[in-house]
């Protein structure tokens, strides 16, 4: 979930900047941490609830003392899902002497684009959310994340609607971006490797709206389409149920989403097979989505108690 990465993220990273401050220089300042991620465009409502959950983590640990004395105040920046702005966002952080860690980034190619700048002026980040194995494979020494991989979750969610849900012949569809195109390429071997076939593959464009065209070229007797990417997922199952195309839709956790998801899909997940979304947390990862998307609803009370938990 979001929200409890985003506040265990926050808290390790502040106790991680100082730690290397005596006790006595913090107490009565302030220690100072950057969050960078989307604010805008179609990956918002991840950036703008990670931003969320890191402020009320601050309010949370400022109530309590905050670190060693000193108070936390969060630096937000959009980077717009983009990685130049991302490297842009990066470096007001490094040039910034009161900035002395990040939280962020969302979106896994923008996450590796900044954090080379990170590397370059030595400020410690951690993600909440950023998948790609590329963010933590490289050895940079201050880049930490808080969540599971696309090696990892790719194959986990194939194996899932292989054995459990019987599905044999896949379609595939990613949005290219580091995140989309990783995470399909990891579904894509974990599927043939559990016995599947991956009958086709296709990809479309961040931004990209009409895909009637390309859901009536698929093949007629495919049993699931797994979609990786974030807001075109909604608009594709949409379609899907448009075309009379009653296959189940399964998505990686880029689909995690009520507004991102559940309400642009405009009550296509209650027809035909269904919805299996990837979830952030095990406990709800055999969610199927209803009109409300109960399962989300549920997070947010999970997410209330599990808070006490770690904060």
């Amino acid at each position: 979930m979001i929200g409890i990465s985003a506040r265990i993220a926050i808290v390790s990273l502040a106790a991680l900047c100082a730690s290397g401050q005596a006790g006595a220089q913090l107490a009565g300042n302030e220690i100072h941490l950057g969050v960078g991620g989307p604010l805008t465009t179609g990956s918002a409502t991840f950036g703008i609830e990670m931003r969320q959950a890191v402020e009320l983590a601050v309010e949370e640990k400022n109530a309590t003392g905050g670190i060693l004395g000193a108070k936390i105040v969060a630096d937000a920046a959009d980077d717009a899902a983009d990685n130049q702005k991302g490297e842009a966002v990066a470096k007001r952080f490094c040039d910034d002497p009161a900035d002395l860690g990040v939280v962020g980034h969302v979106n896994s190619g923008v996450t590796i684009a900044a954090s080379n700048v990170y590397s370059g002026c030595g400020l410690v980040m951690i993600t909440p959310m950023s998948s790609s194995p590329g963010v933590t494979d490289r050895g940079l020494a201050n880049v930490f994340r808080l969540t599971n991989r696309d090696d990892r979750k790719g194959p986990g969610l194939a194996n899932y609607l292989h054995t459990v849900n019987g599905k044999r012949r896949a379609v595939v569809i990613d949005d290219q971006t580091q995140y989309g195109k990783g995470l399909a390429d990891n579904f894509a071997k974990g599927f043939e490797g559990a016995g599947g076939a991956v009958v086709a593959r296709q990809v479309v464009k961040v931004g990209d709206t009409d895909f009637h065209a390309m859901l009536s070229g698929l093949p007629k007797d495919f049993d699931v389409l797994f979609f990786a990417g974030i807001r075109e997922g909604a608009l594709i199952l949409k379609q899907m149920r448009e075309l009379a195309i009653n296959t189940l839709f399964s998505c990686g956790d880029g689909c995690w989403d009520v507004k991102g998801f559940i309400v642009p899909a405009d009550g296509a997940t209650t027809k035909g097979e269904g919805v299996r979304v990837l979830s952030a947390a095990r406990r709800w990862a055999r969610c199927r989505l209803d009109g409300i998307c109960g399962a989300l609803h549920r997070q947010v009370r999970a997410d209330q108690q599990l808070r006490r938990q770690f904060i």
